[in-house]
């Protein structure tokens, strides 16, 4: 991999140099990324995805909670938590 030049004192950053193995158009990568999220589900759900079960269809969603340190994780576990508790199958319950 090639540096990049850089201006006099600053740090010199590698090339980003594209991934060829990748598909360029929007389309292709959507079509690579549902092939990936379904792969992972057959793999988790195991002998239940043989048959038409409706986690195999589940919506893509995704989530990203910011920081880097033990206050934000901390934030984040509880928030998970609180969402888990209050949309959970026993939410009524409660």
């Amino acid at each position: 991999m090639s540096a990049v030049p850089a201006a006099a004192g600053a740090i010199a950053q590698p090339a980003c140099e594209p991934d060829p193995a990748l598909p360029d158009d929007w389309a292709a990568l959507l079509a690579a990324e549902g092939q990936a999220i379904a792969a992972r589900r057959r793999k988790v759900l195991g002998d239940a995805a043989s048959g038409n079960r409706k986690e195999l269809s589940l919506p893509r969603i995704g989530l990203a909670l910011s920081g880097g340190g033990v206050r934000s994780a901390t934030f984040a576990l509880g928030l998970m938590r609180g969402l888990a508790q209050s949309h959970g199958p026993d939410a009524a319950e409660v």
